[in-house]
């Protein structure tokens, strides 16, 4: 595990996805449904992993410029899917 973590709201991100060769789309366990820019918002923060969304609040994450109120419930539908919430929600 790397160290390359982005600080959002003083909340520590994920690890290693600041890598400036990882493409955007190769970032699949991320939901499908997410916009490109809400998926580069996610990514340059450090976000490429739905554990990593445990974390952080939903707040936190639609703090990001170009995250919006969709892509937030879809990634809170997507952790509940799998057995898992935003900090603070379950």
């Amino acid at each position: 595990m790397t160290t390359d973590n982005v600080d959002v709201d003083g909340v520590k991100a994920g690890a290693g996805a600041g890598s400036p060769t990882a493409s955007v789309d190769d970032e699949v366990s991320l939901p499908q449904g997410l916009s490109r820019p809400a998926r580069r918002a996610l990514v340059a923060a450090g976000f490429t992993r739905l554990d990593q969304f445990t974390r952080v609040s939903a707040a936190d994450i639609g703090r990001l410029h170009g995250v919006g109120p969709k892509a937030v419930d879809l990634l809170r539908l997507t952790l509940a899917g799998n057995g898992l919430s935003f900090a603070g929600e379950g």
